[in-house]
């Protein structure tokens, strides 16, 4: 038996069908276009509502962007060690003597960091609290930590560009 695709009428299916091209245009690529798709519909089976050809290019779009985004926040900070199991899964002294290295370097380039950013980075990166409790309890709003998080990444980024490149 298949699966009943309409909905106030319409039928998902065909819609997408007919659509398809248009769809592909406006999103990356094929998987993010089938991820949106999916968000929407899962949307409109929560909130049904009048489905035509421009609020389904339009929504697709606008899901394919919080896609987008959401990707973009996950890839944003390398330096994420709160939920690896071990920074330093070395198999070789070299390994381990170049993981000493690079965590020495990072502990001193946060040094030279105001007391603000510092803390930013323990809580977000080493402990791995979310930017929004963090922007609560700093009585920050959420922007201005993300901006000091991007700024403190690219700080690390660039003490540490001469150890980073010998590995």
């Amino acid at each position: 038996m298949a699966a009943d695709t309409t909905l106030e009428g319409v039928d998902f299916t065909a819609l997408t069908q007919e659509n398809y091209d248009s769809i592909l245009k406006s999103v990356a690529n094929v998987a993010d276009a089938e991820d949106a798709l999916q968000t929407v519909f899962e949307r409109l089976l929560r909130n049904p509502r009048p489905v035509n050809r421009n609020y389904l290019l339009t929504a697709v779009r606008n899901a394919s962007v919080d896609i987008w985004r959401a990707g973009s926040r996950r890839s944003g900070y390398e330096f994420d060690f709160a939920n690896s199991s071990s920074p330093f899964d070395e198999t070789t002294p070299a390994q381990a003597l170049q993981g000493q290295q690079i965590l020495e370097a990072l502990i001193a380039a946060m040094d030279e960091r105001s007391t603000l950013d510092q803390e930013l980075f323990e809580r977000r990166c080493l402990n791995g609290d979310a930017i929004h409790k963090i922007a609560a309890d700093l009585k920050l709003h959420r922007s201005t930590v993300e901006k000091r998080l991007q700024k403190i990444k690219r700080y690390c980024y660039d003490a540490l560009g001469p150890l980073l490149d010998s590995s």
